[in-house]
């Protein structure tokens, strides 16, 4: 387990681990399934964890990718969570702003 402090998102150097999710869980588990994968992450020394968003019906499948690192966030103990690709050509840009912002002003009250 690595004891330094996480290095910032995407640095070099910086190591994080990709989750998927599995598609054959119902949506509450698969959340949940999520959140745990990103704590035991944290735990073992990972910088962060990324979410990825795919659509029509590609398997691994988060159509809010954001949102799901909003999740991971909040049961890590330490480290990031990042939504690595966020297919911004598919959503408004305003929306993604708003998200952030949201999920920005949520870390905060965390912290």
């Amino acid at each position: 387990m690595r004891t330094r402090p996480p290095l910032p998102p995407l640095s070099p150097g910086s190591v994080s681990l990709r989750l998927y999710p599995h598609n054959d869980l119902p949506a509450d588990a698969i959340v949940a399934e999520l959140c745990a994968q990103g704590r035991a992450a944290a735990e073992v020394g990972f910088d962060g964890v990324m979410t990825s968003e795919h659509h029509a019906g590609f398997h691994g499948y988060l159509p809010n990718p954001l949102q799901a690192a909003g999740w991971c966030l909040e049961a890590m103990s330490r480290g990031w969570a990042a939504p690595c690709p966020l297919l911004l050509p598919l959503r408004p840009p305003a929306l993604v702003a708003e998200e952030i912002a949201w999920l920005a002003a949520r870390r905060q009250r965390m912290t």
